[in-house]
């Protein structure tokens, strides 16, 4: 199997997982609404490098739970130019709330399809988002692979 297919298997087999992410929640007065901007918190932060193997095309953004009900799009990460953004986690929100079952901590998860490929332009688009006030982590989509000799 290829590594990109390893990947990608990965991904959507670790995805529940990522979901259950902990943290703390800045409340505010009203979570509906995009806050837009940068926040001065102090947040986790991807330390990887460009050694690190992660694909080169875009990266993936775990928005803060009390945004959950806000939908993003390319206009609110105005400093990164994006060929398309896509939503991981929407199916998933949509049948938990329709469930009634939407855990309190839920993050979603959007994958930033960026221009200008390039692990450079990864690792700057990192630290964009980084600053921004809605997003509790960001990271480049990680390729895992698996030891052949692991039966």
């Amino acid at each position: 199997m290829s590594k990109f297919f390893k990947g990608v298997f990965i991904f959507i087999f670790c995805l529940p997982a990522f979901l259950c992410i902990s943290c703390s929640k800045k409340e505010t007065s009203n979570p509906n609404q995009n806050n837009l901007g940068t926040g001065s918190e102090e947040k986790q932060k991807w330390n990887g490098s460009i050694e690190d193997d992660f694909t080169d095309d875009g990266v993936l953004v775990y928005i803060k739970s009390e945004y959950c009900d806000s939908i993003f799009t390319a206009t609110d990460f105005p400093d990164l130019e994006l060929e398309k953004i896509e939503c991981k986690t929407q199916a998933l929100y949509d049948k938990k709330k329709e469930e009634g079952n939407l855990p309190k901590n839920f993050h979603h998860i959007y994958f930033l399809i960026l221009k200008n490929k390039g692990k450079e332009n990864v690792i700057k688009a990192i630290r964009i988002c980084e600053k921004l006030d809605f997003i509790d982590y960001v990271c480049p989509n990680l390729i895992y692979s698996f030891d052949d000799s692991i039966e």
